[in-house]
């Protein structure tokens, strides 16, 4: 019985995903203040983001209000959670090739960056979000994470990457990558929006056959260039995107123009919205008068951490913690979907 014991306590650790990284951006506290986050249900907050100069240095760009976020953050959390700057993002990447390229430059942004976490008291893990490398990028990005490795002692390094395969084909070098960093974190959403003339899932989970844009085609892309699957981190958006139907079809593929995101608090909160459930894409939609929105909710969430336990797969990440229904206005009690991971993982 005691040989049957631990065999089935190692079989149930294996298949349990030890990852949730819930990004909580800086304007996030203007919804939800840090000590009200359910933290206990994070393993990871990455506050974002840390700003990167030309010449490396790394920063807050606003100092005083910043400064108070970040110390709520760090003095409110669960004591397991581990709170990690973030650096880069969309938009916030633009000093990354040139600082990359410099020894001197990255020597810059290691020494800054962990004083930042020092003065702050931020717990010894870090993540880099540059969007995107380009090719020409490829080599001086990974020596930019190893020097971050080596220069921070002991740090737990993060690295948030494309799940387009065309982008991941141009920016890295994934086997150097899955080397240097303790976990890769897929960026597994917008693999369709606005850009685009017909309505498409934001984060599906599988699509029809040949189709690369979901996630198991993106997971599976990383573990056919070398990536180990107790590295990958799934992507889980608490955000949809809509699109605006311009014929009278209202099914996945339909003619569209334009569109936004909305946030689930957003969504939720208003029943005159129509949800189907797709099998084919293991996420659901829904139609309201001509907009068309794709989005995840519990029951989804429920099905794609089922994936990340039963593929071996280190856990999930969040973007973004306040876009949850954090009050519980919509009737499914306060914070359903990052509920609904930490259910869904453990």
């Amino acid at each position: 019985m005691k040989v049957f014991l631990i065999a089935m306590f190692s079989y149930m650790s294996s298949c349990e995903a030890q990852i949730n990284f819930c990004y909580y951006p800086d304007y996030a506290s203007n919804v939800v203040p840090p000590s009200q986050i359910k933290s206990e249900y994070c393993s990871h907050i990455g506050y974002s983001f840390f700003e990167v100069g030309s010449d490396g240095t790394c920063y807050l760009l606003n100092p005083g209000w910043e400064s108070g976020i970040i110390n709520e953050l760090v003095a409110s959390k669960s004591p397991n959670t581990k709170v990690c700057p973030v650096i880069g993002g969309n938009g916030r990447s633009w000093t990354f090739s040139a600082v990359a390229s410099n020894p001197a430059a990255r020597s810059q942004l290691v020494q800054t960056c962990s004083a930042l976490m020092n003065q702050y008291g931020f717990d010894n893990c870090f993540n880099v979000d540059w969007e995107f490398p380009d090719t020409s990028d490829r080599d001086a990005f990974v020596s930019l994470l190893q020097d971050i490795k080596n220069g921070i002692a002991g740090v737990e390094l993060f690295v948030a990457v494309s799940a387009g395969i065309w982008q991941s084909d141009i920016s890295y070098n994934i086997p150097a990558i899955s080397s240097v960093c303790d976990y890769i974190n897929l960026m597994t959403y917008d693999y369709h929006g606005s850009w685009e003339s017909v309505t498409g899932m934001n984060a599906p989970l599988t699509g029809p056959p040949g189709d690369q844009l979901n996630i198991v085609a993106t997971v599976n892309y990383y573990l056919s260039k070398g990536a180990p699957a107790n590295k990958l981190v799934v992507g889980i958006p608490f955000y949809g995107r809509t699109f605006f139907l311009i014929t009278s079809n209202t099914n996945v593929g339909a003619p569209s123009s334009g569109g936004d995101t909305l946030e689930y608090s957003n969504f939720c909160i208003d029943p005159s919205w129509v949800v189907t459930r797709d099998n084919t894409y293991q996420v659901p939609y829904a139609v309201k008068g001509n907009t068309w929105l794709s989005f995840d909710d519990a029951i989804s969430i429920a099905t794609k951490t089922q994936y990340v336990n039963q593929n071996g797969l280190a856990g999930t990440l969040i973007w973004s913690l306040q876009q949850d229904d954090t009050t519980g206005a919509c009737g499914g009690g306060e914070w359903p979907l990052l509920t609904a991971v930490y259910n869904g993982l453990h």
